[in-house]
């Protein structure tokens, strides 16, 4: 549970850095209270019930998991909602969304390799690979990658190759 407000948390930090920009330092204290004021409330409900929405809630553990996730997800939707209406940027476009749904793809790749092979350091370092090489040609594939990203690499590769050029002499 904590994974996915984690997970949640580290899309919406464009936010929290363009209110800062912005100098809006009070919101995000504005914000903090509310949400650790709800999460401490959410706590005193969740970890109190032995079953929450039919997962059992062995010490209170899951209700607290549950408290947090709700918390984050609350905090940085309002972190959204601010940077937006103080700096009429939204941090989330199209694009972002397409990269996220390309990453999926090679995630399932990873997590079925990962059934078939023993997890030793070899394997890990080939399944990061396949999963390195795999998102970086679907990028190339479905354009994820801007102008910017295209001459950054064009760079690294030139430097690499004229390196590599004086190695060889």
């Amino acid at each position: 549970l904590l994974l996915i407000g984690n997970f949640f948390s580290s899309f919406f930090i464009i936010s929290e850095k363009l209110l800062l920009m912005v100098g809006k330092t009070r919101i995000l204290l504005f914000c903090l209270l509310f949400t650790g004021l709800l999460n401490i409330i959410l706590n005193f409900i969740f970890i109190q019930q032995n079953y929450i929405f039919g997962i059992e809630n062995i010490n209170g553990i899951n209700g607290a998991a549950l408290a947090t996730t709700i918390s984050l997800i609350t905090f940085n939707l309002l972190l959204l909602y601010f940077a937006h209406y103080h700096t009429k940027i939204i941090p989330l476009d199209k694009k972002f969304f397409r990269i996220l749904l390309l990453s999926i793809i090679p995630l399932f790749v990873l997590l079925f390799l990962r059934s078939y092979l023993e997890m030793t350091l070899f394997s890990i370092i080939i399944i990061c690979l396949t999963f390195l090489a795999l998102y970086t040609f679907l990028l190339f594939i479905f354009g994820g990658f801007d102008e910017n990203d295209l001459l950054v690499l064009q760079t690294f590769l030139s430097r690499f190759h004229i390196r590599k050029n004086k190695e060889n002499r």
